[in-house]
């Protein structure tokens, strides 16, 4: 059975486990291609990471719940993001509201 490449490979986490996820995609984007960080800790040694990153060819997906649960902390990173993005002329990235009902199977 043949291994699934980096296109088909994600890694993903909450809290701590999001920043983690955030780090090792960018350490390793030879095997993942996306990463994603769900109320990541990004606040975590007075905000370090926040736009520390290189910015390399994995798709990011970022979240946070509201004010009290990181959303500050990251837009923050994503605002650092999208400004790495912007200042290598490396095109525009997808940008999408959250909105929960889009998660819901058509009809409900």
């Amino acid at each position: 059975t043949p291994r699934p490449g980096k296109e088909d490979t994600a890694i993903m986490g909450s809290s701590l486990g999001g920043i983690a996820s955030v780090q090792i995609a960018q350490d390793r984007p030879d095997v993942f291609s996306k990463a994603g960080g769900v109320s990541s800790s990004f606040w975590w040694k007075q905000r370090s990471m926040i736009g520390k990153l290189p910015l390399l060819p994995v798709a990011f997906y970022l979240d946070a719940g509201s004010d009290g649960d990181g959303v500050d902390d990251t837009r923050a990173m994503r605002d650092a993001m999208l400004a790495a993005i912007d200042r290598l002329g490396r095109g525009g990235p997808a940008r999408h509201r959250h909105v929960a009902r889009g998660w819901l199977p058509p009809g409900h």
